[in-house]
C-alpha cells in the first residue's frame, strides 16, 4: 500500500490539516493546535492544492474527518481575540477567514471525487457547513452539529454558505423532503435555534426499531403501568382465596387465567425453539380447575414473572432481521405463519387483555 502525507497550514488557521493518500482514498484530517477541543479547529481551506491531490488519477473517494473529541468548529475565536489585542483589524481578520471558508466549501462541492464527512465529534459553525458540503455524512454517536451565530446574539439565519448546503443536502432521518420544513429536519429552522443537534439523541428520537417496539410492548403490557395496569400489577397482592374465586360457576377464576397465560406462553417459547406445539392439544389442556394454598398461588405468580423475563431475554438477543423472520406458531397451522416480531406483539396484547379481565374480577369481589 502506498501512503504519503502532507501537513498544511496558514497564519489564519487554528488547525493543521493532514492530507494522507492511500491506494484509492485520500483522507483530509483536521488536527487542532494544542488541546483537542472542537472550538480550536479549522477547515481544510488551509491546505492549498488538496483538491488537486484528491482528484488525482486512481483516487476513488475522499474522507474529511477530525481527531479526538471534535470534527471541526470553524474559526478560532482565540486567534481572533489575540489578533485584535495585538492591534490587528478585526474586519480584515474575519474577511480573510470567511474567504477561506467559502473557498473550502466551493472546493468540496466542485471536487470530482465523492467526499465523505466522517463526523467523529462536535461540528459547530463552519464545521457544520463543511459537513453539509460533503456528498455523504457518516456520524458517530458522539457527533453533534450546531450553527454558532445565534448563540452569540448574531442574526438568526445561518450564512449563505451554510444555508444553501444544509437545506439542500441534509434531510430528516425520517425521510421528510428537504423543503418540507418538518420539525425534525436539521435544516434552516434548526440552525436558527442555536441548539446542538446530537446524533445519538436524534437517532433515538426519529428512528425506532422493531426490537424496540416489541420490548416496549412486552414491558408495558406485563411489567410497567402505562395508562392501563399491567398484568403483573393486576395479580399483585392477591391471596389464594381471592385468586380462585369465580363470579359464577361457569366463569374462570383469576388463578385459571394466570395458568392460561403461562400455558400459551410456553407454547410460544417452544415455537421459538423450533418445536411448535400442536394447537388442538394446547386447547385441550387449557384452563383446568385450580385451587390450593397461598404458597401454590405464589409459585404460579413467580412462574408468570419468570416466563416474562425469558421473553425479554430472548428478544434482547435478537435483531430486527431475526424478528422479521417467519415463525410457525403451532403445529398443524401453517396458514398462521407470521413474522416473529408480530407474534411477540400479539403475545403481549394477550397479556393486557387478561390484565383487564383480572382487574374486573378483582373489582367484583372488592379485592
Amino acid at each position: 500500500m502506498q501512503r504519503r502525507e502532507k501537513l498544511c497550514g496558514s497564519e489564519t488557521a487554528s488547525a493543521t490539516v493532514l492530507l494522507a493518500v492511500d491506494e484509492g482514498m485520500a483522507t483530509i484530517t483536521l488536527i487542532p493546535h494544542g488541546a483537542q477541543r472542537p472550538r480550536r479547529q479549522a477547515g481544510p481551506g488551509s491546505c492549498p492544492g488538496a483538491g488537486i491531490v484528491c482528484n488525482g488519477r486512481g483516487r476513488a473517494s475522499v474522507v474529511l474527518t477530525g481527531v479526538g473529541r471534535g470534527f471541526c468548529a470553524g474559526g478560532d475565536m482565540r486567534a481572533a481575540w489575540q489578533h485584535i489585542q495585538a492591534g490587528g483589524d478585526p474586519r480584515r481578520f474575519f474577511r480573510d477567514l470567511t474567504i477561506r471558508l467559502h473557498r473550502a466549501i466551493t472546493d468540496l462541492r466542485q471536487m470530482a471525487k465523492p467526499i465523505i464527512a466522517a463526523s467523529n465529534g462536535a461540528a459547530g459553525g463552519a464545521g457544520m457547513s463543511l459537513a453539509a458540503a460533503c456528498d455523504l455524512r457518516v456520524a458517530a454517536d458522539s457527533a453533534k452539529f450546531r450553527q454558532a451565530y445565534t448563540s452569540i446574539g448574531l442574526p438568526r439565519r445561518p450564512p449563505m454558505s451554510a444555508r444553501r448546503t444544509i437545506r439542500s443536502r441534509i434531510t430528516c432521518a425520517g425521510g421528510c423532503s428537504p423543503r418540507s420544513h418538518c420539525s425534525c429536519s436539521p435544516g434552516p429552522r434548526h440552525c436558527s435555534t442555536g441548539r446542538w443537534l446530537a446524533t445519538s439523541r436524534s437517532r433515538r428520537r426519529r428512528m425506532i426499531t422493531v426490537k424496540q417496539v416489541v420490548l416496549d410492548h412486552l414491558e408495558h403490557t406485563f411489567g410497567r403501568e402505562a395508562w392501563q395496569p399491567s398484568l403483573a400489577i393486576a395479580v399483585e397482592g392477591l391471596t389464594a382465596l381471592q385468586a380462585e374465586w369465580k363470579p359464577s360457576p361457569e366463569r374462570h377464576s383469576i388463578w385459571q387465567i394466570v395458568c392460561h397465560v403461562i400455558h400459551w406462553k410456553r407454547g410460544v417459547l417452544a415455537a421459538l425453539d423450533g418445536h411448535p406445539v400442536d394447537y388442538l392439544e394446547l386447547g385441550r389442556t387449557d384452563l383446568p380447575e385450580v385451587s390450593g394454598d397461598d404458597a401454590a398461588w405464589q409459585a404460579d405468580v413467580r412462574e408468570l414473572h419468570r416466563i416474562y423475563q425469558e421473553f425479554i431475554r430472548r428478544v434482547e438477543a435478537l435483531d430486527d432481521a431475526a424478528l422479521s423472520q417467519p415463525l410457525v406458531p403451532y403445529k398443524g397451522k401453517p396458514e398462521w405463519v407470521q413474522p416473529l416480531g408480530t407474534r411477540l406483539v400479539r403475545v403481549a396484547t394477550h397479556d393486557i387483555y387478561h390484565a383487564g379481565q383480572i382487574r374486573y374480577i378483582r373489582a367484583l369481589q372488592g379485592a
